[in-house]
């Protein structure tokens, strides 16, 4: 490229056109050069036409596909000349990763073109940070899979909760797992079904990996840590903190040491209205007076349904009058019972181990129903009892050491030291702030 560009100077410093050059005048440019130079440009002289070799230079140019509703691969790709063979060929080299046979709306390709706009490579979002490239060579399709840089960051949001918390967190540009999150940790102290006024506030830091350079396919960064979250409800402002103990399990603490999460949830799932209460009452179907052994929550169906602790499945299957349900055994006498279930998620069957806040299947109205909604009973050592009477207090952690406290405090320090930048600075959700050092 410098040698073209000599040239094109030299053409203006004697004043000719930049046209296919004649080797009369060639020799005359020559002649005209200091002779440092006058090699170079003989070379360049001798040739045909500059202007030509820059322009036969390879373009390739970039372009972003969106999937359309009713749109198949082979459509999209048809446009860019690629025969039916080379799509079906594309589908199978990418198998592993993606089916391209039943590509969703929305999907988003990136093409590499060539000159006469044949398509060189093709690039897929396949996970957060992680593309798939693959390039078109000799009529074959070559795959391999790009790691895009990552760092981490933490992030802060302050939201007032509205007439939804769910949709006011989801407009402030809070993540959807972030939210679930917060509410399942939240669950433990505050009923959601009615302590919220619209006033009341919700404040988060949390942690998420953001790609070093923009994507266009896929999104920008992915929620982790929720670090800190404090919410006012009912006239009383709860604040917890993410700490990792010597054992290097997780929770949320209060600043006093108290662990937030109880043994068992009462609410084992997001966004529903409690529709019929424990105790006893007039049964809907049956039209007798009976013991209600648990509590009803009416909510859309495919809702997801929460472990409401930790424990073994004991049965996940059709249960009578029940519909699908799934029965827990916790530790200390405890089971959950989950009926009238749409479905089990993936892998829940007797004799799983689940988590709490693990979704172990979806809302519905199967069995003995009036109506889609979520039959949750609690029973210990064999008796219903009510769920909203559990004992928030109680949880299976010992109570803090001293030496623990202290690592606690020094825990909620660091974060507090986050919580004034973000402050101070008035950052939004989608901006930085600088980690603190570890």
């Amino acid at each position: 490229m410098k040698r073209h560009q000599f040239f094109y100077a030299a053409c203006i410093v004697v004043g000719v056109s930049c046209a296919p050059v004649k080797e009369s005048t060639s020799q005359q440019l020559v002649s005209k050069l200091p002779p440092s130079d006058a090699k170079e440009a003989e070379i360049l002289a001798v040739q045909p036409s500059v202007k030509l070799l820059i322009e036969s230079e390879p373009k390739t140019a970039t372009e972003i596909v969106t999937v359309e509703a009713g749109q198949s691969l082979m459509e999209i790709l048809r446009v860019y000349n690629l025969s039916p063979r080379q799509v079906i060929t594309l589908a199978s080299a990418t198998q592993s990763w993606l089916d391209l046979n039943s590509i969703t709306a929305g999907t988003r390709l990136q093409l590499m073109l060539d000159h006469q706009r044949q398509v060189t490579a093709v690039m897929f979002q396949v996970g957060f940070a992680k593309m798939l490239v693959v390039r078109l060579s000799k009529d074959k399709w070559h795959v391999s899979e790009l790691k895009m840089a990552t760092e981490q960051v933490t992030r802060y949001a302050k939201v007032e909760v509205g007439n939804s918390l769910f949709n006011n967190a989801l407009a402030a540009g809070i993540p959807v797992g972030i939210i679930n999150k917060l509410i399942l940790v939240m669950s433990h102290r505050i009923d959601f079904q009615r302590a919220l006024h619209k006033n009341d506030e919700l404040e988060v830091l949390y942690d998420a990996d953001m790609l070093s350079t923009q994507s266009l396919l896929g999104p920008q960064s992915m929620p982790r840590a929720l670090r800190y979250v404090s919410l006012s409800a009912a006239g009383k402002r709860q604040v917890l903190y993410l700490h990792k103990d010597d054992n290097g399990k997780s929770a949320y603490y209060f600043a006093d040491g108290r662990v937030a999460q109880s043994f068992l949830l009462k609410t084992p799932l997001n966004g529903a209205r409690l529709s019929s209460t424990f105790g006893k009452r007039k049964h809907p179907i049956l039209g007798f007076t009976r013991i209600h052994k648990g509590l009803d929550f009416g909510a859309p169906v495919g809702t997801p349904i929460f472990a409401a602790g930790d424990g073994t499945v004991i049965n996940a299957n059709w249960g009578g009058s029940f519909g699908n349900r799934v029965l827990i055994q916790h530790q200390h006498g405890y089971r959950t019972l989950y009926a009238h279930l749409q479905g089990f998620a993936k892998g829940i069957k007797a004799g799983t181990q689940v988590k709490q806040g693990q979704v172990i299947g979806f809302l519905g109205n199967t069995g003995m129903s009036q109506a889609r909604h979520l039959h949750y009973e609690v029973h210990k050592d064999g008796r219903a009892i009510n769920p909203l009477h559990l004992d928030s207090n109680y949880v299976s952690h010992n109570k803090m050491t001293e030496q623990q406290l202290a690592q606690l405090s020094r825990t909620i320090s660091e974060i507090d030291a986050r919580l004034s930048i973000a402050r101070s600075e008035h950052f939004e959700p989608t901006q930085k702030i600088a980690l603190a050092e570890k």
